[in-house]
């Protein structure tokens, strides 16, 4: 028989394109997943300032394998680890804070994302509960490990990291930043480190900061838009736990509240933003709930909360931050006027202030067969017919 040699391709091979990607300070979920948890605790114990840079990229071209993560903390870049491309996807509407099915599209690999894995949208962590292929809805938990619920726009990048990710194994401190770039491989090149996006990172002892409150209401109310005066600010949470948050389902910002971390307390600010006055703060508040006195709040102003845990000292990454009108009470007033005098409801700091007009004159009127018209009472009205 005869062998079929196939002719030479006349193709050149697609040189290495740019990538889009995303780097950030690692948070101590993911670092428990790379290096475990006793290693992790054992390092931060240590050092409670250091952190993790942690990259993703989307898949710039079909003949790219995969990437490398180069890092530089003012010196060189460096190579660091092999980065394989994360699922990703683009919102396709704007979503708010409490939205968990939303319209998406560019839809790439999402086959490969596993259902329970950490989504990243701006700087929100998302949890992957489903998706629909007709109808190219995705269905999330929000707010998950240190991060709230935010607001993000339509055309924003969202990436599946969590199994797709690369890590500088250097360990940076409070204050740093550190710079990356991740670098487009093909089988026959890879792109200069100076045609790659520059990603820069601040470090913030992310891994040991204490997880902030989630679910947090207003007078029974999700990011409530005013309230009465008269009535308190009561203000409600529940718990997270860093530590113990590590392994299966991952919690999202409206589930339950479980054992807090050992030594997380809360602290609470209300500020009046019109004055930039506070109007109430509190400290090592250990129940879930805290309430501040009506007398205490600014009539017609609008007011901002700020929630956050504490522990060892450390903030929690986040705080969160909500503004809402103190909005006075509707008052209708009623009032009959007498001659003599006004008699009515009214409160009982209003000045009511009355002018009753005495300047009456009577108005009369000849249709040719009577006299009509107004006049006071007990007037002595004289009539003169002209003939």
């Amino acid at each position: 028989g005869s062998i079929k040699i196939d002719p030479p391709s006349t193709g050149q091979p697609q040189e290495p394109l740019p990538n889009i990607g995303i780097a950030f300070e690692m948070p101590y979920y993911e670092a428990v997943q790379n290096f475990g948890q006793t290693q992790v605790d054992l390092e931060l114990s240590n050092n409670n300032n250091l952190g993790y840079l942690l990259a993703s990229a989307k898949k710039p071209q079909s003949n790219s394998i995969n990437a490398i993560l180069y890092t530089s903390s003012g010196a060189e870049f460096k190579q660091q680890n092999i980065l394989n491309y994360a699922p990703n996807l683009l919102l396709d509407q704007n979503i708010g804070f409490l939205d968990t099915v939303f319209a998406v599209n560019e839809i790439d690999a999402i086959t490969d994302a596993g259902v329970g894995s950490c989504i990243v949208v701006d700087s929100e962590i998302m949890i992957y509960e489903s998706y629909d292929a007709d109808t190219k809805m995705i269905t999330v938990k929000r707010g998950a490990l240190d991060t709230h619920p935010s607001i993000h726009l339509a055309d924003t990048m969202a990436f599946f990291y969590d199994a797709y990710s690369s890590y500088d194994l250097t360990q940076y401190v409070e204050g740093e930043t550190v710079e990356a770039r991740i670098v487009t491989r093909t089988p026959s090149a890879k792109l200069s480190l100076s045609d790659t996006q520059l990603l820069s990172v601040n470090m913030d002892s992310r891994a040991y900061r204490p997880y902030p409150p989630n679910n947090i209401k207003i007078n029974g109310e999700y990011y409530i838009a005013k309230t009465l005066v008269s009535s308190d600010v009561v203000v409600t949470w529940v718990d997270r736990n860093r530590l113990q948050q590590t392994g299966g389902s991952i919690l999202g910002w409206v589930d339950g509240t479980i054992t807090k971390e050992s030594g997380v307390t809360y602290s609470l600010e209300l500020v009046d933003t019109d004055s930039g006055s506070l109007v109430h703060s509190a400290t090592g508040i250990n129940a879930t709930t805290y309430t501040i006195d009506k007398s205490l709040l600014h009539i017609n102003k609008i007011h901002k909360l700020k929630l956050w845990s504490v522990r060892d000292g450390f903030d929690s990454l986040l705080k969160f931050e909500h503004s809402f009108l103190i909005e006075a009470e509707e008052v209708t007033l009623t009032a009959t006027a007498f001659k003599d005098k006004v008699t009515g409801s009214t409160l009982s700091v209003a000045n009511v202030n009355v002018v009753v007009d005495e300047s009456m004159t009577a108005n009369m009127k000849w249709d040719g067969s009577q006299i009509i018209g107004k006049a006071e009472p007990n007037a002595t009205i004289t009539i003169e017919v002209n003939t």
